[in-house]
């Protein structure tokens, strides 16, 4: 028999079998591996690498890793033993023990699952992304339900800043709101088929602007209901100018003074409309047409 002059035999110490140097010698090599290792309580490793290409690497049946990257379930061999790596109990036959069920790693682009047992146990993802179908996510700074299809349904909460919805909609039971043109806000109906009403106590406008020939401007459709036109009285505040009045025969009052600007002769309009009312101010006369011509109105 001949023994390989490259081999120096390891050294027994205080219940440890040693090699002659510091990660320098290997157990096997990638032509000649041994087959099995049992060992009674640990295993230290810095890494866990697949020996053959694309086959993997499997703790207690569960493969770990393959060319596809990925963590699928681990499962304990011993009942209520469990499956502990670096210290960490991954998995563990007893139900109020924190469990990791299960797991993808980040570059596998998969799924990351935490069963409800897990408590206050926190899964920290690094540029991954976390799919949460048909689990509720709760969180001191978030909290939401998560559905399959997509939707995530979200108690009260505040925003620390911006909600940007970019060209999304904004959605109610029975509403929709987005963009109406790159300048308008539209409100509309679930069908955004029509525009729907808007209540507020007060509307500050650079303009008020009507979507369609014949939109009303109207009073509380209640009898006697009215509507004010108010203006600044200079030191004083907002006072009524003028009033839509609901009545039996609702009319429009002028609570104030009212003025017509004035109107030269050569200025009347072209095609007046009957019952049209100016102030001529080169003849100096309140003028009235009458359907035919304009009519200077006298006293009674």
């Amino acid at each position: 028999m001949s023994i390989n002059h490259k081999y120096v035999a390891p050294t027994y110490s205080g219940g440890h079998w040693l090699p002659p140097a510091n990660n320098t010698w290997d157990i096997g090599s990638a032509t000649a591996a041994w087959r099995n290792g049992y060992f009674a309580t640990g295993l230290y490793v810095d890494t866990i690498s697949e020996f053959t290409s694309a086959a993997g690497v499997t703790i207690d049946g569960v493969k770990l890793k393959d060319s596809q990257p990925y963590c699928d379930v681990i499962n304990e061999k011993t009942s209520a033993a469990g499956v502990t790596v670096d210290g960490v109990l991954l998995k563990d036959g007893g139900v109020v023990t924190p469990i990791l069920a299960s797991f993808y790693q980040a570059s596998g682009g998969g799924l990351i699952s935490v069963p409800a047992s897990v408590g206050v146990d926190v899964v920290c993802l690094i540029g991954a992304t976390q799919e949460l179908d048909g689990k509720t996510l709760d969180s001191s700074v978030l909290k939401g339900t998560f559905t399959a299809s997509g939707t995530v349904t979200l108690p009260a909460f505040t925003a620390g800043g911006d909600i940007s919805l970019g060209a999304n909609k904004l959605k109610t039971t029975n509403f929709v709101q987005r963009e109406y043109s790159t300048s308008i806000w539209g409100i509309y109906n679930a069908a955004e088929s029509d525009f729907q009403g808007l209540y507020i106590t007060a509307l500050w406008a650079s303009s008020l602007n009507m979507s369609a020939d014949g939109a009303p401007l109207s009073a509380v459709n209640t009898d006697a209901a009215y509507m004010l036109l108010r203006a600044r009285d200079t030191g004083v505040g907002q006072v009524e100018v003028a009033r839509l009045q609901g009545a039996a025969d609702p009319y429009f009052q002028m609570t104030l003074a009212m003025r017509l600007n004035p109107i030269a002769t050569a200025s009347l309009p072209a095609t007046p409309v009957e019952g049209m009312l100016v102030y001529d101010d080169t003849a100096n006369k309140l003028k009235v047409y009458n359907g035919a011509a304009w009519e200077t109105v006298t006293s009674a």
